[in-house]
């Protein structure tokens, strides 16, 4: 078995107030920092533009800071996997090993990479109607961020840390053949859960129904 996926998220970040100038540090202003990636403002709050930066333990250590303001923005995400597996069971059960990329387009956030194992069971698309699932698991999947250049970050200016999270990535699905035609409708409910590992910032959970028209030979 030879599969693969391609998956882009889109999501808006919110923020209620944008940029606020202020000093890092003082009572109202609890910032990381205050440049181009991270800016300062009022932190931390209810306000969804305070958010945890990566390598926040490291940035409390220094300063006792572990958040900075992000103005509203949209946020990208792109997500590939590919999975080689052998066949253990029938019907179309198999084991198999993956490769897992990501990367994203906010924040400085750096481009990571994994692999991992696990169990597939691929549609019986010469029935009707069948049944399919996928569960990987990915013990490490990482990258290394590198904190922006600032007099404000002091020892960790422009230093590079590890990144990496440990995910789960599962699908259940079902597919619905049109007669002799060759076409399916393909419909199911997918997600992955990112548990935080090195420096990253908090836990991650996707979920997401699907439907679409595949075509077999």
């Amino acid at each position: 078995m030879l599969a693969g996926n391609y998956r882009r998220i889109s999501y808006p970040h919110n923020s209620n107030f944008g940029y606020a100038a202020c000093n890092p540090g003082i009572t109202g202003c609890q910032t990381v920092i205050g440049n181009s990636v991270f800016t300062s403002g009022t932190c931390p709050s209810a306000d969804q533009g305070c958010v945890t930066v990566p390598g926040f333990q490291l940035t409390q250590a220094l300063n006792g800071l572990g958040q900075a303001y992000v103005p509203s923005f949209t946020a990208y995400e792109n997500d590939v996997d590919a999975r080689l597996g052998i066949k253990v069971a029938n019907p179309h059960i198999y084991i198999g090993a993956a490769g897992l990329w990501k990367d994203y387009s906010y924040l400085g956030y750096p481009n990571i990479n994994g692999v991992g194992f696990g169990l597939e069971k691929l549609p019986d698309l010469d029935q009707p109607f069948s049944l399919y699932g996928t569960v990987y698991y990915f013990p490490s999947v990482k990258g290394n961020y590198t904190y922006p250049t600032t007099t404000l970050l002091g020892s960790l200016s422009g230093s590079t840390i590890p990144f990496s999270y440990e995910i789960l990535k599962y699908e259940v699905g079902g597919t619905v053949n049109f007669g002799k035609t060759g076409v399916f409708l393909d419909f199911g409910y997918g997600g992955e859960r990112e548990n935080m590992k090195e420096n990253t910032p908090s836990a991650v959970s996707i979920t997401h129904p699907y439907v679409g028209l595949g075509l077999h030979f």
